[in-house]
């Protein structure tokens, strides 16, 4: 609709043009509105101003402000109700539905306890209130994120996957330390599912200030006796470790290497590298968590350390001696080429001062890839 003002008004003062426009747009707005709701409204000739006494004015939530603050699960009340959820799943025995409860709160637990700390970071040194706030908001979303890793682990156990729990257990004990609750249950955990022989008992740890030879066997005797007890205190029966002699053991990667030998002997060299590549993931594996047991453990139980210590050094050995082994098998299978970073890997690990890295330069002395010998005059 154009509004055209007459030649002759247009001599009087700009006010009046302004009236009369201002009271044609007074009937062109209704019907705009009209045409966005599809209705046909009549409007009236005359319409009345609503006073401030009929007009209802609705105060804004701060609230729906700040849509993060309640019933988010991008929070620390989301993850307590999602922790509650998954522990309500596990008592129903709903395991699959537990299983998919934690993996998310453990997602967003790392990811807001990650968010807190880099703000932590940002205002250190500018403003510590803030800092303060942030950081406590860090330290309890990675409290409940080793909460639900914990449970995860659990669940893991409850369905028949005690291997897939000790990764996950060996996490929560680096993040809390033996010394807290929940580190001290997930070591004993892994004592229950027969990955550990000693479960972890505070009143008879001994460090390695008062530690000798004499006392840390005698703690270690004591200990054995102690977890034998442990075991079933009503029966005579022990409690059954499914990883106990499993194949996430010493023993399981014992059995690895003896099919690798007994492959070789029947001229199965392809079964043959199979088994030891097998075998090389698998130390590989448990030499890492074995060294993470050490780390936690220094300083707190040195019987323990000493134990776990000892476990990473063998099944380190026995990684570098099935990388060796695979090295030659692919030399004999006259691929040289893949045989020269597995004795780097050796050499890396053995130092070439030990038998095993002597073995491994030789190796790529008589291959060809280095031109001087080790030790020097070695024919």
């Amino acid at each position: 609709m154009t509004v055209h003002f007459p030649h002759r008004l247009t001599k009087y003062t700009p006010q009046l043009a302004a009236m009369i426009a201002a009271t044609t747009l007074g009937f062109i707005v209704p019907t705009i509105a009209s045409a966005q709701t599809g209705d046909d409204m009549v409007v009236p000739e005359t319409s009345e101003t609503p006073s401030a006494e009929d007009t209802e004015i609705v105060p804004l939530n701060p609230l729906d402000l700040r849509p993060l603050v309640s019933g988010s699960n991008l929070s620390i009340p989301g993850l307590e109700r999602a922790i509650a959820q998954a522990d309500a799943e596990i008592a129903a025995e709903d395991y699959d539905a537990a299983y998919d409860t934690l993996i998310t709160a453990r997602e967003t637990s790392n990811a807001l306890a990650s968010h807190y700390q880099k703000l932590s970071g940002q205002f250190s040194g500018i403003d510590n209130r803030i800092y303060e706030a942030h950081r406590g908001r860090a330290l309890a979303a990675a409290q409940m994120r080793d909460a639900a890793t914990y449970r995860l682990a659990f669940v893991h156990q409850a369905r028949g996957q005690a291997e897939l729990a000790v990764p996950l257990l060996l996490q929560v004990i680096a993040s809390q330390s033996p010394t807290r609750e929940l580190g001290r249950n997930s070591y004993n955990l892994l004592y229950e599912l027969g990955f550990v022989t000693l479960p972890y008992m505070p009143e008879m740890a001994n460090t390695a200030d008062d530690a000798t030879d004499d006392a840390t066997d005698d703690a270690t005797d004591e200990a054995n006796v102690n977890a034998s007890e442990a075991d079933n205190p009503e029966t005579d029966e022990p409690i059954i470790r499914p990883l106990e002699g499993g194949i996430l053991s010493t023993s399981g990667l014992s059995r690895l290497m003896l099919d690798a030998d007994t492959a070789v002997s029947m001229g199965d060299n392809r079964a043959a590298i199979a088994k030891l590549q097998e075998a090389r993931q698998l130390a590989n594996e448990l030499s890492g968590f074995y060294q993470q047991l050490t780390s936690s453990f220094s300083g707190i139980d040195d019987t323990i350390y000493q134990i776990h210590r000892t476990n990473a050094l063998d099944t380190a050995q026995v990684r570098d001696e099935a990388t060796y082994r695979l090295a030659l098998l692919f030399r004999a299978s006259e691929a040289p080429e893949l045989a020269v970073p597995l004795l780097m890997e050796v050499i890396t690990s053995q130092s070439p001062t030990r038998d095993l890295g002597k073995q491994a330069y030789r190796q790529l002395f008589e291959l060809g890839f280095v031109d001087e010998n080790y030790p020097r005059g070695q024919v």
